[in-house]
């Protein structure tokens, strides 16, 4: 199934959400750091960890080395949404491109 054709995610604390694809950190554990991405065009919004976003620098881009740490999978919003209020930062990711780290490093 598409990205753009899945509306919807039963989660069994929340019903029927918005699907938002996470790595296995934000889906089953609790990372004091997570990246989040909103949707974009016809790509769901993503969230991961810090140890994936080594993971993705080290890749150079989300690659098989940087996805197969993510072990991605679908997660309600709102299961992610708590993940965000429970972790120590919380990094809003404008676009798919750059982390606010790289970003701020190119704008020296």
């Amino acid at each position: 199934m598409l990205a753009s054709e899945m509306e919807s995610i039963s989660c069994i604390n929340h019903g029927d959400c918005e699907p938002v694809i996470a790595c296995h950190h934000v889906a089953c554990s609790h990372p004091e750091i997570i990246y989040f991405l909103g949707a974009e065009d016809d790509d769901p919004a993503t969230a991961w960890c810090d140890v994936c976003e080594a993971a993705r620098m080290k890749d150079l881009g989300w690659y098989d080395y940087a996805d197969t740490i993510a072990k991605w999978s679908w997660v309600c919003f709102d299961c992610v949404k708590t993940q965000c209020q429970e972790a120590s930062q919380v990094f809003i990711v404008e676009n798919s491109e750059k982390t606010p780290e790289e970003k701020s490093e190119s704008n020296k």
